[in-house]
């Protein structure tokens, strides 16, 4: 990835400081340490700015690591970044967490996928939420009426065309996202006005739902009908932990041809040690 760091300040970070204790900690900031005074409020120990301009794969920004981060053996840490990315029209802010365990303290390991917290983005004015979101619509056999206070901002069902239903979203990362829930009820309790509907990925921006007539079954409109569908999506900018050998490093990219500028805050956890039961 043609990636560049623009900008980088760790001087929210002291190793030494770390993991102390809470009057420890209290003590150096009142003494004007500036890791301390971070700690102590809760203001991130590393900022960085980075520049991208391509779609291939993540490049680091940060190296935790490098910069004085340990793990000690048998420990976890949790980290915290936060990330807000634009280009010429588009913005996008999104917050993680990802879980670190020391291992044997020199070769730390990420433990499962990072945690989404929220991500909101505004595609050339339009509002967008993202990570699990929901639509829902009403149909009178072929067109629909969106339920805007019950669905996620920016997304939407379109009306059935030769059995299909384009759901629209914002422009989101297409690697990770899918659908997680359909629901379609009947306006009327009958087996004639049951469908069945599935959904794929068609671009960027949509998802294609496919109805189908069960008591047939053949390809049919939704009926008068409730049909509500639950889907995971990620803004198209990427931030996360990634391993650089036993190095802890943090990443960010992007999907498209694009100048976009990512400022990146990162937040980092006390260790906690838990030792082994010796039976």
């Amino acid at each position: 990835m043609a990636l560049s760091v623009l900008y980088s300040n760790s001087q929210g970070f002291d190793a030494t400081i770390q993991d102390v204790d809470d009057w420890l900690l209290q003590s150096a900031a009142i003494k004007g340490n500036l890791a301390a005074v971070a700690l102590y409020s809760g203001k991130p120990q590393f900022i960085v700015r980075a520049k991208t301009t391509d779609n291939t794969a993540a490049s680091s920004v940060l190296d935790l690591t490098a910069a004085g981060l340990t793990m000690p053996a048998k420990s976890y840490r949790r980290i915290k970044f936060l990330s807000t990315a634009v280009n010429g029209t588009d913005s996008w802010v999104q917050e993680w967490d990802q879980l670190v365990y020391g291992n044997d303290g020199t070769t730390p390991l990420l433990i499962g996928n990072p945690r989404l917290i929220f991500a909101r983005g505004q595609i050339n004015g339009t509002v967008g939420d993202y990570g699990f979101c929901s639509v829902r619509g009403t149909y009178s056999t072929d067109t629909v009426t969106n339920d805007t206070a019950a669905s996620s901002a920016g997304s939407s069902l379109g009306n059935n065309s030769t059995n299909t239903i384009t759901l629209t979203h914002p422009n989101a990362r297409t690697t990770s996202k899918r659908i997680t829930g359909i629901n379609n009820c009947p306006a009327s309790a009958t087996a004639s006005g049951a469908r069945h509907v599935a959904g794929v990925s068609a671009t960027a921006t949509t998802f294609s739902l496919f109805v189908t007539d069960l008591a047939t079954p053949t390809a049919a409109s939704p009926a008068p009908s409730d049909l509500s569908v639950d889907f995971y999506i990620l803004p198209p900018p990427s931030v996360q932990l990634a391993m650089a050998t036993n190095n802890v490093t943090v990443t960010a990219g992007f999907n498209a041809t694009d100048n976009v500028y990512h400022d990146i805050e990162v937040f980092i956890g006390r260790a906690a040690v838990h030792n082994l039961a010796p039976d």
